[in-house]
């Protein structure tokens, strides 16, 4: 987990585009709108996959395609090296999406601790490793790009990638039974099971909508800080201040949990603290603001999937999850990435607008999770 997410790049990533990259913002987000239709199309065919294969084979061969995703993006400014990049980046958190929450939701059913209350928690305790990664390297990634170039930490960024994957090809598979069903019958069951579960299905627009801002602040904060006039160097520092607010809200999920009363309710709040981080910069644009920005919409928008970890697993049965699990969990962030790879389109199309204008529609989609229903139904 810790290798995984080391972050040189995060700190320098809009001015490797705009400037080593010689795009524009616009262009950017088309990029990127390339990369989420890719990764929607190939996450439930490599769900299914994952169902097929031990899980832990799905997870090193994504880290490895990202490795090699890396290690191309940061050889020439090219376009179409970059569409190439993205394309292999794809396919790679394709194999990860599903099989990773999977395998570990497998691991806790074989540990008795599948629990929503023990389950979020655990889930907290990884943010928090993943987080700490990223806080200690994303102001290393500053350096690296100031003293090797704006492609450097880039390229570094894939060593600790296939190292993880390496580590990962070694780590144990939870015990599955063995089961003659069809890819067929794989995906049937997991598309079926997600249909016809309401609160899934609720959960699932939810997160979505939520997470979808999250992914946005990663984007747009750093602009923010560019039109403040902030000079580069700093970046690090406030993508560190980022990862540590995922760190605090992560550490304290066993609090908000019992502060709410569920981690269901807590995730519900979340959301309104995501729609005011997206409010604050739309009515006063300060260094401040951007910085409340940054660490409250990405402290919560990005931490809130983590919290509803062990919810998803009470909703799917013990016999789904070793069946299709990969599928399930696939079929519903199927849902986010197409609404990420729609947006990344029409943040794009607004790059000419006001970015004001472009956080003031975002807002929205918090607001929305915030007044959307809880899921009602008894969990299995």
């Amino acid at each position: 987990m810790a290798l995984r997410s080391v972050d040189f790049i995060g700190a320098a990533l809009v001015p490797f585009f705009l400037e080593w990259g010689h795009i524009s913002r616009g262009t950017m987000q088309l990029l990127q709108m390339w990369f989420w239709i890719w990764t929607t199309m190939l996450d439930l065919p490599t769900g299914v996959l994952a169902d097929r294969i031990p899980r832990k084979y799905a997870i090193a061969g994504g880290l490895f395609c990202s490795a090699l995703g890396f290690a191309l993006y940061s050889r020439v400014p090219q376009l179409w090296v970059f569409l190439i990049a993205e394309l292999i980046l794809a396919f790679g958190m394709a194999l990860i999406s599903g099989a990773e929450e999977t395998w570990l939701a497998g691991i806790l059913h074989d540990s008795d601790m599948g629990s929503p209350v023990k389950a979020g928690a655990i889930a907290g305790r990884a943010n928090v490793i993943s987080c700490v990664s990223r806080m200690c390297t994303a102001p290393l990634g500053t350096l690296i790009a100031l003293y090797w170039g704006l492609n450097a930490p880039i390229l570094c960024a894939a060593v600790p990638v296939c190292i993880a994957g390496c580590i990962v090809l070694m780590l144990p598979e939870p015990v599955r039974k063995k089961r003659k069903a069809t890819i067929r019958d794989v995906v049937r069951t997991g598309l079926s099971f997600v249909w016809h579960t309401r609160a899934l299905k609720l959960l699932t627009i939810n997160l979505a909508l939520v997470e979808v801002a999250g992914y946005f602040v990663v984007w747009l904060y750093q602009p923010l800080l560019i039109s403040s006039n902030v000079p580069l160097a700093y970046f690090g520092i406030a993508h560190a201040m980022l990862a540590g607010a995922q760190l605090v809200v992560s550490l304290s999920f066993p609090i908000f949990g019992r502060i709410f009363g569920s981690y269901e309710r807590f995730a519900k709040y979340a959301a309104l603290l995501t729609f005011v981080a997206f409010a604050a910069p739309v009515f006063h644009r300060h260094i401040l603001t951007a910085l409340f920005f940054a660490a409250v919409g990405g402290g919560f928008g990005l931490t809130r999937r983590s919290a509803l970890f062990g919810v998803i697993n009470a909703y799917i049965p013990r016999q789904n999850d070793e069946a299709s699990g990969a599928t399930i969990r696939s079929t519903m962030s199927t849902v986010r990435r197409a609404a990420i790879a729609g947006l990344n389109l029409c943040v794009g199309l607004l790059d000419t607008y006001p970015l004001r204008l472009t956080l003031g529609l975002l807002a929205l989609l918090p607001l929305i999770a915030f007044l959307m229903p809880q899921s009602s139904e008894k969990k299995k």
